[in-house]
């Protein structure tokens, strides 16, 4: 799972393995994770869910995160799984 990202104690990670769509990334901080769907060039990132504890607060900057990269994000996402 290569970190794509890295900012403020977040990392942005892509799963290689066994990963499916919709398009998604993984975001950790702090040993807490949120799902980001990535969107595509129409639709916004937004979040898909929390495991692990993620605060409120660190979910919606990992979004903030997510949408900020979206682009380079997608790219990869799509280099790896089409």
């Amino acid at each position: 799972m290569p970190t794509l990202k890295r900012l403020d104690g977040f990392e942005i990670r892509l799963f290689i393995a066994n990963e499916h769509r919709p398009p998604h990334v993984h975001v950790f901080k702090a040993g807490a994770e949120c799902r980001v769907l990535l969107g595509d060039e129409a639709t916004q990132p937004r979040l898909w869910n929390v495991v692990g504890g993620m605060s409120a607060q660190d979910a919606r900057r990992a979004e903030e995160l997510v949408s900020r990269w979206q682009g380079e994000l997608l790219a990869a996402w799509r280099k790896y799984h089409g």
